[in-house]
């Protein structure tokens, strides 16, 4: 244990010198691989946050799998919750902190859809298409958006359809706070339902 701290001041000091003076170098997404940038070390510890930054704005959206920072809008929305946000600077604000993109719920954990949906069950409270807004936002401010499924809770479909619902061994629902249905029901062709009507209705990345 006393060898730690030392381990971890030589492998800085390491990382520091193999880039000092040149730099280091990062892969520009959508551009060819021996396209560079680069990032100077040499004042600090840590790569300058706004270089990072122009270099990713030259990048335009960048896929999920190719970011460094994404975030998740976790909005669980139970029956009296509202969607009245502002949208737009939420989405600048998300932007400015460095995001690249983000994970917004097409359907949350209640079972209620955030966009019209003909499928799922609409959210009783949904005035627009709070999913499709989201989405347009985000590429709008260069981010990619990547819609969220929950596929293993899903409130109103247990209580519309307790037979779809997993149980325990006496027959009983299985205990907490959200539904669990089982894909061995016909949940299996709902959630596939589900899928293909976002995936089909909205610009998604991932």
């Amino acid at each position: 244990m006393t060898d730690r701290p030392k381990s971890l001041s030589d492998r800085r000091k390491f990382l520091k010198a193999a880039v000092a003076g040149g730099g280091s170098w990062m892969l520009v997404p959508g551009e060819p691989h021996n396209a560079q940038f680069t990032i100077d070390y040499s004042e600090g510890d840590y790569p300058d946050l706004a270089q990072l930054r122009l270099a990713h704005e030259k990048a335009g959206v960048i896929p999920p799998d190719k970011t460094y920072r994404m975030m998740e809008w976790s909005l669980h929305f139970p029956p009296q919750g509202k969607f009245d946000f502002d949208l737009e600077g939420a989405m600048k604000l998300t932007r400015e902190v460095g995001a690249e993109s983000v994970l917004f719920y097409a359907q949350d954990h209640w079972g209620y859809a955030h966009y019209p949906s003909d499928v799922g069950v609409r959210h009783p409270n949904l005035t627009y298409d709070f999913l499709g807004k989201q989405v347009e936002l985000a590429r709008h401010n260069g981010m990619s958006a990547v819609a969220y499924y929950s596929l293993q809770a899903n409130n109103q479909i247990v209580l519309k359809h307790p037979d779809w619902g997993w149980v325990d061994e006496r027959g009983e629902p299985m205990p907490g706070r959200w539904g669990t249905p089982c894909l061995d029901t016909p949940y299996r062709q709902y959630a596939l339902g589900i899928i293909e009507e976002i995936c089909s209705r909205y610009k998604v990345d991932a």
